[in-house]
């Protein structure tokens, strides 16, 4: 987590994007989020509009990921369990997934990444960078 006292324009600009509904995350993000032992989760829940509820019409985008991308969440480990719920939560809301993450390396055998899960649910994914300048920060 990049620390508020350090990079303060960033939480700013952050909190002004999400304001404007510029930015949203997933509900089980949220929860991963609150099972952790930093104070993120609490700066989540202070912002109007960030998670998107888990809702029937979410459900039926994530069984679709889930059907389609299932090498994209280990179900031997807690890691990446919220991948597939981002992805159902852009479908929904005709967002854009922001991702450090690159593509897998063997596209036929290796487990999916989230940009490739993205490019097989027809999902815009960009990287930090690429949002950055997509929505004009100004750092």
């Amino acid at each position: 987590m990049h620390p508020k006292d350090i990079f303060v324009q960033m939480w700013t600009q952050l909190e002004l994007s999400v304001a404007a509904g510029d930015v949203m995350t997933a509900e089980e993000v949220f929860n991963e989020l609150d099972r952790g032992d930093d104070d993120l989760s609490e700066w989540v829940e202070n912002q109007p509009g960030l998670v998107v509820p888990f809702d029937d019409d979410c459900e039926r985008a994530l069984k679709a990921v889930n059907a389609r991308c299932p090498t994209l969440v280990d179900i031997d480990s807690e890691r990446s369990l919220g991948d597939p719920f981002v992805i159902a939560t852009a479908m929904i809301t005709a967002g854009t997934v922001v991702t450090t993450e690159k593509p897998r390396k063997d596209p036929v055998n290796g487990p999916m990444k989230i940009p490739d899960a993205c490019q097989e649910m027809s999902v815009t994914c960009i990287g930090w960078f690429e949002f950055l300048r997509a929505i004009a920060w100004n750092l």
